[in-house]
């Protein structure tokens, strides 16, 4: 199976992430057991350009859109670290 993996950050007030492709969205093949999960902490420092994303914070969703065959794409969307409370407990983690 072949993977596309996009990470999209979404701010705090935002309703949905920033549709913002990257050069850090990349492609996997096969195993998925190093795809951050819900909860985890991302740092991703610019990659080059002005208009390279630059973001810090918690795993808050991860959607995966099977496009038949053997080709898969996963968004993960990651929110502010400093999570307010309400969305912790959505998730079902431990503040």
């Amino acid at each position: 199976m072949r993977y596309t993996v996009l990470l999209r950050y979404r701010p705090e007030t935002g309703q949905r992430p920033f549709d913002h492709p990257s050069k850090s969205d990349h492609q996997v093949e096969g195993d998925l057991s190093l795809l951050p999960n819900l909860g985890d902490h991302i740092h991703l420092e610019s990659m080059g350009g002005e208009d390279e994303p630059s973001f810090d914070g918690i795993v808050a969703e991860r959607h995966f859109r099977y496009r038949g065959g053997d080709s898969c794409e996963v968004e993960i969307v990651v929110g502010p670290l400093h999570a307010r409370v309400e969305e912790v407990q959505r998730l079902g983690l431990h503040a």
